[in-house]
């Protein structure tokens, strides 16, 4: 996550920074402006994700520099030594607001808000990618969001889907696993109930790669892998199999 820091006092810049730097923030300081005009070009320049934003500087304040944007497209974290101003900062799109001296609880708080929140706008915007990839591309493919970018899997090469502790992992045909934050029921809702199947709480198989069922409940597949079938599930999955 990228961030500025906006504040005409000199020390006050240098402490955000230093608390910044000194804790596990995934936070970068792309700059520091020490006035309104020098933020706006600042923001315009690195586009951040995050700014710090003293309200009370000379000439122009930070109301000002919100005042000069059509659009924000950043978090905004309002710093300031009077608390009376936190009515107005808020409606002026402010994600969190913080007195100073900056108090460190307070300041974890609001990093771990704004951590959250872009998350889950991160999420959302995979959603509409995967979406979006799905409508235009005529081969079946599920978007597996990873941290260098979105993988795009044929529905075909997934032999299938295995659920553990909070986390599912994808086996692929060519003995690729790939671990993902998603739960099992994400995947199970975007692939076709005519070729997937959940045959346990934990495993949800592609029918085409099934070379055998065994009468224990026992399912093999063409990669050699043995999965158990539950027991509220066997008649289900058996009727699946047999039907005309």
């Amino acid at each position: 996550m990228k961030c500025i820091i906006v504040d005409d006092e000199k020390h006050a810049r240098e402490n955000l920074s230093y608390l910044l730097k000194s804790r596990e923030y995934d936070v970068e300081i792309v700059g520091e402006a020490q006035n309104v005009d020098e933020a706006f070009i600042l923001i315009n320049n690195t586009q951040p994700d995050l700014v710090f934003l003293d309200i009370s500087m000379p000439n122009k304040n930070g109301f000002d520099l919100i005042e000069m944007f059509d659009e924000i497209l950043f978090h905004i974290v309002f710093i300031t030594a009077y608390d009376s101003f936190a009515l107005e900062a808020f409606k002026k799109l402010a994600t969190a607001y913080i007195l100073k001296p900056i108090d460190e609880v307070l300041l974890d708080k609001c990093m771990k808000k704004i951590i959250l929140s872009s998350e889950v706008e991160k999420d959302n915007n995979l959603e509409k990618i995967h979406a979006l990839i799905l409508s235009m591309n005529s081969n079946r493919k599920l978007a597996i969001p990873s941290d260098t970018g979105i993988d795009l899997i044929l529905f075909e090469n997934i032999i299938y889907i295995e659920s553990e502790e909070g986390y599912t992992i994808l086996h692929i045909q060519n003995g690729k696993n790939i671990l993902t934050s998603k739960r099992i029921a994400y995947y199970q809702e975007r692939l076709p109930p005519s070729e997937f199947i959940k045959i346990h709480q934990s495993f949800l198989i592609n029918i085409n790669y099934i070379v055998k069922y065994h009468k224990k409940g026992i399912v093999s597949l063409s990669n050699g892998v043995d999965l158990q079938v539950s027991r509220s599930m066997k008649k289900t999955f058996y009727d699946f199999l047999t039907r005309k």
